[in-house]
């Protein structure tokens, strides 16, 4: 299997900052293309919230978070993806899992690296990863590579005990 195409969703959060250094090892060291997708919310989904927004409204701040988006995203690439071989910017608006999955397949990713965790993440919530990347690992046909950000590198003192046969 040959990965050439390197699928990087980020929310542009400091959890998906930490994949950085994982990312940008693996394309150098394939020689592979990175594209970074960020999914922006349907602000249109949210219209009757606000009583049927006027439709030129939504569009506008629409428009502001997109051009948000690009910033930040621009400033990502440049600052810190600069040694990568190429990288492609894209920007959809909608669900993030669905938007996820189907650029990976419209541009042959061979790989999705992300982290285990976006902004939203609750620290209370049981379960290690957020619910974008558990749908993305759930239904990718790609294999997906998930950093965790928090993690100590070490196994925690409190966790239950090692099976039986295994010794610390």
């Amino acid at each position: 299997m040959e990965i050439k195409k390197i699928l990087w969703p980020t929310d542009l959060s400091e959890n998906a900052a930490q994949t950085l250094p994982t990312l940008r090892a693996l394309a150098q060291i394939l020689g592979a293309e990175v594209h970074m997708l960020y999914v922006s919310e349907g602000i249109r989904d949210y219209d009757h919230i606000y009583g049927d927004a006027n439709p030129a409204f939504l569009k506008g701040f629409q428009d502001q978070e997109n051009q948000r988006a690009l910033a930040k995203m621009d400033a990502v690439c440049h600052d810190q993806l600069a040694g990568c071989p190429l990288i492609t910017r894209h920007l959809r608006s909608g669900y993030p899992p669905r938007e996820i999955l189907r650029l990976a397949k419209e541009i042959g990713a061979g790989l999705i690296v992300m982290s285990t965790q976006g902004r939203n993440y609750d620290e209370g919530r049981s379960g290690f990863l957020g619910s974008v990347s558990e749908r993305v690992v759930r239904y990718s046909a790609v294999p997906v590579l998930l950093v965790n950000p928090s993690g100590a590198g070490e196994y925690p003192e409190l966790a239950p005990q090692t099976p039986r046969g295994y010794q610390d």
